[in-house]
């Protein structure tokens, strides 16, 4: 039987699938050859669709496949593993091969070492979490990596499966957003919360999904009410308005989203981009996601070093009301981040609003959650 003169990239798939992403763009950023990849994986991580996802994000870069396949194996048998491989590789040969046991199970992991180890030609890694890519077989002997290839958004959420839109405009710039909350906002706070009112009103909502825009003057008393039907101070909506710099005669839903709350979002977004120096790819605003029809909003979203970051942003979170609102984002951020992100996302909370209170901040804790409040934002 002719064997073939290419390489053989061996992955073990897992419910982690961003270390193999990782490794792959590794491996082909430093060896412009044509390879064939072998995905190791289970029953259970195909019904998920694991080689896919991984297939799917590594595809963004320019790459390499001649040919990729996969066989599922029984994760706890080292036998199962020995045949399942060997009917696979006694007619798909291959020259050389390159084996990453970062993935998988421990029992898959030691079944494809002692399956490789006697392999000519055959190199192996692992990598352990937030270290360096470890060489750990080899002719050439034991070496360490440094992963420097950094994956984009859209390659992280690939990895997991997720579809994900986003909309990064701002409706003002950074220098105006890092001095609204001192210049309007923090004196002004018992005039916005009409407006937030006038938001979730019924008649405004009908009139944004038909306009663009609205002339505030033109539109009688007895429509600014509240949900509830208590009346608004038309008069002073309009002033508001006007300080945020706002044309009362033209107001979009995105003006009117700005004042009510976007002001936050849109300042963490660009002291984050602007911090961090992250390229636009890399960081996001306003997000939908949507897995197997499970479908939630985050406020911002980045990623720095291989490494997910979301932040939930609440303006203000004081008050019986308040620390409802705290605890409610605390809980949803927990639920996304357990059941759509890797071991190695990490998550924040951002509020203008000094949280003091040990109920919160110990179930922030718990969750891995970071409170990143008011008094921290203004001190830096």
């Amino acid at each position: 039987m002719k064997i073939c003169c290419r390489k053989l990239i061996v992955i073990l798939v897992s419910e982690q699938t961003v270390p193999n992403v990782q490794f792959l763009k590794w491996f082909f950023k430093n060896n412009h050859e044509t390879v064939d990849v072998l995905f190791i994986s289970t029953e259970k991580m195909e019904a998920k669709k694991k080689s896919h996802d991984i297939i799917e994000a590594i595809s963004l870069s320019e790459t390499h496949i001649s040919e990729w396949k996969k066989v599922c194996v029984d994760e706890n048998s080292l036998e199962d593993f020995e045949s399942k491989a060997n009917a696979l590789l006694s007619e798909w040969t291959h020259s050389s091969f390159v084996v990453n046991i970062t993935g998988g199970t421990k029992i898959m992991s030691l079944a494809a070492y002692a399956y490789f180890q006697d392999r000519e030609n055959c190199e192996m890694f692992y990598q352990p979490l937030n270290r360096n890519l470890q060489r750990i077989f080899s002719d050439s002997g034991y070496m360490e990596f440094e992963i420097s290839e950094l994956l984009t958004l859209k390659e992280y959420m690939l990895a997991h499966g997720i579809d994900f839109k986003y909309d990064n405009f701002c409706v003002k710039d950074y220098e105006y957003n890092k001095n609204v909350y001192m210049n309007i906002i923090k004196d002004n706070r018992e005039f916005i919360s009409p407006l937030v009112a006038m938001q979730n009103n019924s008649y405004f909502r009908n009139v944004f999904k038909r306009r663009d825009s609205l002339n505030l003057e033109q539109i009688s008393d007895d429509k600014f009410v509240t949900p509830d039907g208590n009346l608004l101070d038309k008069l002073a909506v309009c002033e508001t308005v006007s300080k945020f710099g706002f044309d009362v005669h033209n107001l979009s839903k995105e003006d009117l989203r700005y004042i009510t709350g976007g002001w936050f979002e849109e300042f963490v977004y660009q002291k984050t981009k602007e911090e961090l120096g992250l390229p636009d790819e890399n960081i996001a605003l306003n997000i939908h996601i949507e897995k197997d029809s499970d479908k939630n909003e985050l406020d911002v979203i980045y990623i720095k070093e291989n490494r997910l970051h979301v932040i939930e942003c609440k303006s203000f979170v004081e008050g019986k009301e308040g620390n409802k609102v705290l605890n409610d984002a605390l809980y949803k951020l927990q639920a996304i981040m357990k059941s759509k992100f890797g071991l190695n996302a990490k998550s924040y909370l951002y509020t203008m609003s000094e949280v003091t209170a040990n109920s919160a901040l110990n179930r922030a804790k718990e969750f891995g959650i970071e409170v990143v409040d008011g008094k921290k934002l203004l001190e830096e």
